[in-house]
């Protein structure tokens, strides 16, 4: 597995949600991941992002939104930072629950999509700083460009 990470940092405009959306589908696809698998990536870590621009910001610009994306182990983890509010994450799994149980239930959808597409999800909050790490596993087999990459950084 190659080693290192890659950390993009956004301003908190939903504007500037995009590009962190195609990073993580490039670098899933790098990783070997299915369209399935890299689409699940994208979408979830979109949807993190995007709750840290609406929630813990209260869509107010100007703030840093930190995504951070490394291999570990047999799994691409992702944990995406603010520095905003703090998100109650057992409310947001009940919320995730609920809306699980009824599509027209109030809230709820981003923290059941990231639950559902990603392998784990793992919010904490220590000093001001709120972290949601997303892991997915990756395929067996890593393609070969990560083959030749890992041993030219080894």
């Amino acid at each position: 597995m190659p080693a290192g990470s890659i950390t993009l940092a956004i301003d908190s405009q939903f504007d500037n949600v995009f590009l962190v959306g195609l990073t993580m589908r490039a670098i899933s696809t790098a990783f070997g991941m299915s369209d399935d698998g890299a689409s699940a990536v994208e979408l979830s870590v979109v949807e993190a992002v995007n709750n840290c621009i609406e929630h813990a910001y209260r869509e107010d610009p100007g703030q840093r939104v930190e995504i951070v994306a490394a291999p570990d182990g047999d799994a691409l983890r992702v944990v995406v930072r603010d520095r905003g509010r703090r998100m109650d994450w057992a409310a947001a799994c009940a919320r995730a629950d609920a809306y699980a149980a009824d599509p027209d239930a109030e809230g709820g959808r981003g923290v059941f999509i990231i639950r559902s597409l990603m392998d784990a999800a793992v919010y904490t909050s220590v000093d001001g700083v709120n972290e949601l790490s997303l892991t997915k596993r990756l395929p067996v087999e890593l393609p070969a460009t990560a083959e030749v990459r890992r041993t030219a950084t080894s």
